[in-house]
């Protein structure tokens, strides 16, 4: 039982960070550590404890975002984000690639449910998107390079899992 309650806790703060530092960085759009801290947190969890991560930091940011049509592409897109990297876990290289093509899935998948809906011109919501998603993107690739090595290094320390 105290096991168990230790692992809540410990997705719990992991959650409580990745919202609080995401919330910090929102005033420059796309410009977050949300991405290398999910994939820092993931190595040390299992899948269905990554889910779980993935699922409760979603809800809690629809939460304090305020629920639109983006709620459901954002579950399902964080989800998807939390297995390819639970399967790409401690391979630098891999999560740099991920790091670099999620953003155009993440953008993707939340663009169609407002595409649809507001009957949008395609080609002109993904021209307008170009920009957010290439900073999503460098932001990732650099975040993941400089600070997931040392994120997870540390975390392995603290939590006597030494990588």
């Amino acid at each position: 039982m105290r096991k168990e309650l230790d692992k809540v806790i410990q997705i719990s703060s992991m959650t409580a960070i990745v919202v609080v530092l995401e919330k910090m960085l929102e005033g420059i759009p796309n410009v977050q550590l949300t991405v290398v801290l999910l994939m820092s947190f993931i190595y040390f969890l299992s899948l269905p404890e990554s889910l779980l991560l993935a699922t409760a930091y979603t809800l809690l940011d629809i939460l304090l975002g305020g629920i639109s049509l983006y709620a459901i592409p954002m579950i399902i897109a964080w989800n998807f984000f939390a297995l390819v990297v639970y399967f790409a876990k401690g391979k630098l290289k891999t999560l740099l690639v991920i790091g670099l093509l999620y953003p155009i899935f993440y953008s993707v998948l939340l663009g169609l449910p407002y595409i649809y809906a507001l009957n949008i011109d395609i080609r002109a919501y993904f021209i307008a998107d170009i920009p957010f998603t290439a900073v999503f993107m460098i932001a990732n690739f650099l975040t993941i390079l400089w600070l997931y090595p040392v994120i997870t290094k540390t975390l392995g320390n603290y939590m006597g899992e030494g990588i």
